[in-house]
């Protein structure tokens, strides 16, 4: 689970970089908050990232967190989700050029 928040967290950041989001020291959540402001995110995108951030921190921070492989799967099926929806929702492809793949043998 908390591998998962780290996904979503990694993604947020490198929207923000791309839309030129500059916050110092800020919490996902205040991440989330402006990289949706900057952008207007869809409503279901939103939600996804803020469900891995909320259970990635239960996992993370509560004993008690009841996450079990039912919420696993799940997290692992938003995290996809996000994966797949995440780019064609912000058209990052039409603002920025895309990123070179590397290529096998070179650094």
């Amino acid at each position: 689970m908390l591998k998962l928040r780290l996904l979503a967290e990694a993604i947020t950041r490198d929207i923000a970089a791309r839309v030129a989001v500059a916050l110092v020291q800020p919490t996902q959540a205040e991440l989330l908050r402006a990289v949706d402001a900057r952008l207007g995110m869809d409503a279901q995108v939103r939600q996804l990232f803020h469900l891995l951030r909320r259970t990635g921190n239960a996992a993370a921070h509560e004993v008690q967190h009841g996450i079990g492989y039912r919420e696993g799967l799940e997290a692992l099926r938003v995290a996809r989700e996000l994966a797949v929806l995440v780019p064609p929702h912000l058209r990052l492809e039409s603002v920025l050029p895309a990123r070179p793949l590397p290529t096998a043998g070179r650094p």
